[in-house]
């Protein structure tokens, strides 16, 4: 909550969850792509698909634009992924984002 009181932004686990397409029973519903990331690279991917930059992201985040770097670059290295438009075209692939 204290990036609630920064001005930032907060994200609930079932928010979390839904974004990640939850399961009934609350178990996250992850396809294999996005099973090889965790839940803050999914984040992180979540904001590149809608746009923001790395300072952008950090704030709403509450890290560094170099650690927002950081975790861009360890996806694209998990996924196989050479640019980060591949990124986007993922997270739309996986629901996480629409078109």
């Amino acid at each position: 909550m204290d990036e609630v009181a920064r001005g930032g932004c907060y994200v609930t686990a079932a928010l979390m969850d839904s974004r990640l397409g939850a399961k009934p029973d609350g178990a996250p519903g992850q396809t294999p792509a996005t099973a090889k990331l965790s839940v803050r690279e999914i984040q992180v991917l979540v904001e590149i698909a809608e746009g923001k930059g790395s300072r952008q992201i950090g704030e709403l985040l509450g890290i560094s634009h170099r650690t927002v770097e950081t975790h861009r670059m360890n996806m694209m290295r998990k996924l196989g992924i050479r640019k980060a438009s591949e990124l986007v075209r993922l997270a739309i692939r996986e629901g996480l984002v629409s078109a």
